[in-house]
């Protein structure tokens, strides 16, 4: 069975007190949408292609998905960590918001004496 139909005759009807105006070709209803079934004449069947990616594994087929990104921050969390115990190490007053950039500065200044 067809899912959807398009219109093969351009017109205009009313349909439940409004004007409806279908174009040939344009106009598209789906399988049992109301104004297909009253006027059935001026539509016909098309095949439609749907692009569908399998959501989940067939049995036995094993998918692998790579989360880089999890990774990535984990090791940025790690690096912030370990220059936030340097920082405070050297005599720095460490301020959460600050990153890596932020913290290597401090700890460079804390390291010449400025702080």
């Amino acid at each position: 069975m067809t899912d959807v139909y398009v219109c093969k005759e351009s017109g205009a009807f009313e349909y439940d007190g409004d004007m409806v105006v279908v174009n040939k070709g344009v106009t598209r209803v789906r399988s049992g949408h109301p104004i297909l079934a009253a006027h059935p004449e001026l539509f016909e069947e098309i095949t439609v292609h749907y692009d569908v990616e399998q959501a989940t594994a067939a049995p036995g087929e094993k998918r692998s998905v790579k989360v880089p990104a999890v990774e990535s921050a984990d090791k940025d969390a790690r690096e912030i960590e370990a220059l936030r115990a340097e920082a405070e190490k050297a005599g720095v007053t460490v301020d959460k918001r600050w990153g890596p950039d932020r913290l290597k500065q401090e700890i460079a200044d804390a390291s010449k004496g400025k702080k």
